[in-house]
């Protein structure tokens, strides 16, 4: 049995222990509908290949049907870029289809339709209206023998994912490329698709840009975020959203300068560049969050391990007026934002009597009209998330479904009080005390009624993030399952889209690829996906290279700094074997300069961080088998038998010493001599500096919390038997 085999089959195994636990709870939940909520059209006809490069030179010219549009002009200099970054070979924009000495590429929309020579405006015969981001591809003779790739778009923007689909599905080696379809259809299911990119404090890190910190460690230079973008653009992503952490509501902050300054000049700058390639920002933040002003939430006794945080009350006059000018501020600095999203708390809220769930509606509402006043082409998106730190009610445990109902009803007859367009994010489950739907993800009940209601006039969309990368210790996490799962789930209710959650968006690109082709197939298959990403991020594909990326998702899903470690048990032979077959498996890999792909990392840089990830965890494999030998030895000693095997250090072991048989002392002296010489604080440090250096150059009152996400790693290995790192 091949060891790809293998792991599908443990994976199996889970699936159906899951199924067994589902069946169990069915009693208790609410079953999904049958049918997707919508259809799409999608069809696709081989043709003779239109040949694209040629001998590594290109075969073909760019004619842009409408040359003052700049999402069609960005389009065709974004496809002629891509050929010239892979094979060298430029391509030839001409003004006019007359121009063109041989096959051409078309980008048209209906806009431009009426230019359109005679015979591909007939082309189009038949292809009926196309939705805003759909797109037909049609090869087309030309007079004299050409040959034409029509590719048009029910708007531009359609177009453009026309020329990516183009570069999706064409056949490609060293010397040549070829687009093998002579005619094709296409539209996503979901219209609203978003990476949302949480920077703060708490899991600031090195593959996540540092936009809050006035320091130069981990930031992004513009160049990279516009790969970051190209990337986005490539998976056909069109929201990018980017948490406003509570340091941007700060009273510091209508003075200007320092970091504020950098966090506005960024959004402007990338919000730019976004915008052709079919991406909106959109800016999220708790309503009424803050730092240096308000309440500090570690005082409040339901969120008291979260430091640095406050909330202005919309109770008090003074703190409401100075969260009201916060956000005229952002609204005004940074004009070029397509979306402003409210979130309810986390942190932030107001648990006063007098605050609750509908306070949060009517302060949502009130902020609306402000940016809408001052960005009339700004859509508003509000977040229910269980009405989060909202009345006097709400616990931790988020358990007063009461509460959560008592927001939607008051939200749904309120929804008309928002500015015309606005957007609503309710997640399926949500803490409601209607039964939950199976599979639907955590919240204690489900929100599809509200969710209904609301969808009779407003796009909906959901901010679930449970499925994703969530919040965690930095490692590749392999969430493609429960990824195409959530989006099977959300497509049987009128759900337009959702996020793509990530902390370190220069890492965890499978998972942001798995969201996307879900957003844009719900149908889409896990097999289907490995094999599109593996060959599209190292330029070939197989079992085995697609085999090595579930043993990666190693650490639990914990990595807030103030956090308690959970208490996990790593199988040390497992890893090992699998991290040193993987190691090989990536060692022998003849990686290509560029690939398929349009990725922040190039195909080195991201095999180079997964031997890395193979390199720590071959590391600490090693280091917790001698550790766990070791402190089996110790219990040898009778003072230490009944001890568990955690609480064991090497000073034990000293003590120990005298008290073990011959041979196991001599063991014992090897493996300690062993461990002090792996020099487990030197790779603590390596760590730390390579994932958490921010922490330690902009000292925050998080940073003394840093060992939680040192430690908390560390010690399941072993990490913690010299107890001899400090920070």
């Amino acid at each position: 049995m091949s060891r790809f085999k293998s792991k599908m089959l443990r994976s199996a195994a889970v699936v159906l222990l899951f199924s067994s636990w589902a069946c169990r709870a069915a009693a208790q939940g609410t079953d999904l509908p049958a049918n997707r909520h919508r259809t799409v059209h999608r069809e696709a006809q081989a043709g003779a290949p239109f040949r694209l490069i040629v001998d590594r030179r290109t075969d073909f010219s760019v004619w842009v049907a409408d040359g003052s549009d700049p999402v069609l002009t960005t389009a065709a200099s974004d496809f002629g870029t891509y050929f010239k970054q892979r094979w060298g070979a430029s391509v030839p924009t001409v003004r006019s289809l007359d121009e063109a000495r041989g096959a051409v590429v078309v980008l048209a929309s209906p806009e431009s339709e009426a230019k359109l020579a005679e015979p591909l405006r007939d082309a189009l015969t038949g292809a009926g209206k196309l939705p805003s981001e759909g797109f037909v591809i049609r090869q087309v003779p030309l007079p004299s023998g050409r040959r034409a790739l029509l590719c048009f778009g029910g708007s531009p923007i359609g177009a453009r994912y026309a020329t990516i689909e183009v570069l999706h599905r064409m056949t490609y080696g060293n010397e040549g490329a070829s687009f093998p379809f002579g005619s094709m259809r296409d539209e996503p299911y979901s219209t609203w698709r978003a990476i949302y990119i949480n920077d703060s404090s708490h899991q600031s890190n090195g593959y996540s840009p540092n936009l809050i910190y006035d320091v130069e460690t981990f930031r992004w230079p513009l160049q990279r975020w516009y790969r970051y973008i190209d990337q986005m653009a490539f998976f056909r992503y069109n929201v990018l959203q980017i948490w406003i952490v509570p340091n941007m509501f700060s009273p510091d902050v209508l003075a200007g300068g320092g970091a504020f300054e950098y966090f506005r000049d960024t959004m402007r700058v990338i919000a730019r560049y976004a915008r052709p390639r079919g991406i909106q920002l959109c800016l999220l933040s708790p309503v009424n969050v803050a730092v240096k002003a308000g309440t500090r939430l570690d005082t409040l006794p339901n969120l008291g391990n979260l430091p640095m945080y406050t909330y202005l009350s919309p109770l008090k006059p003074a703190e409401k007026e100075l969260s009201l000018r916060l956000w005229d501020y952002w609204s005004k600095a940074i004009p070029e934002v397509g979306i402003w999203s409210f979130f309810p708390g986390d942190p932030g809220g107001c648990a006063e009597p007098g605050c609750g769930p509908e306070t949060y509606v009517d302060l949502a509402v009130e902020i609306s009209h402000i940016i809408k006043r001052n960005n009339p082409q700004a859509t508003i998106d509000f977040t229910p998330w269980q009405f989060f730190g909202w009345g006097p009610s709400w616990t931790i445990d988020r358990k007063d479904s009461a509460r959560v109902d008592r927001g939607y009803q008051y939200l749904v007859s309120h929804e008309k009080d928002f500015p015309s367009g606005t957007i609503f994010s309710p997640n399926v489950n949500d803490y409601t005390s209607d039964p939950p739907v199976r599979g639907a993800g955590f919240g204690g009940g489900s929100s599809i009624r509200y969710l209904q209601e609301l969808a009779k006039d407003h796009l909906i969309h959901t901010w679930s993030y449970f499925a994703t990368e969530g919040e965690g210790w930095i490692n590749h996490h392999f969430k493609v399952a429960g990824i195409l799962k959530q989006r099977d789930v959300e497509s049987r209710y009128p759900i337009s889209g959702g996020i793509c959650y990530t902390m370190t968006p220069a890492f965890n690109i499978l998972n942001q690829y798995a969201c996307s082709e879900s957003f844009w197939n719900p149908d889409v298959t896990e097999e289907e996906v490995m094999q599109r990403y593996t060959e599209g991020a190292f330029g070939s594909s197989s079992l085995e290279l697609i085999g090595i990326f579930p043993d990666f998702d190693i650490a639990p899903m914990v990595g807030y700094t103030f956090a308690d470690a959970p208490d996990w048990k790593p199988d040390y032979a497992h890893i090992l074997e699998a991290m040193q077959h993987d190691r090989a498996v990536l060692m022998a890999m003849a990686v290509p300069q560029a690939t398929r792909f349009q990725m922040l990392p190039t195909p080195v840089e991201y095999t180079h961080e997964l031997i890395y990830f193979c390199d720590l965890y071959i590391q600490m494999a090693h280091l917790g088998t001698k550790v766990a030998r070791a402190r089996e030895l110790i219990r040898g000693d009778p003072q230490f038998a009944a001890r568990r095997a955690s609480s064991l250090h090497v000073r034990e072991g000293i003590l120990a010493l005298d008290h073990l048989r011959a041979s196991d002392q001599a063991e014992l002296r090897r493996l300690m001599t062993d461990i002090r010489n792996m020099d487990v604080a030197r790779w603590k440090r390596e760590y730390r500096a390579k994932h958490y250096q921010i922490f330690i150059d902009y000292p925050t009152e998080f940073s003394l919390l840093l060992p939680n996400l040192i430690e908390g790693f560390f010690k399941p290995f072993g990490g913690d038997f010299l107890e001899d790192f400090k920070l």
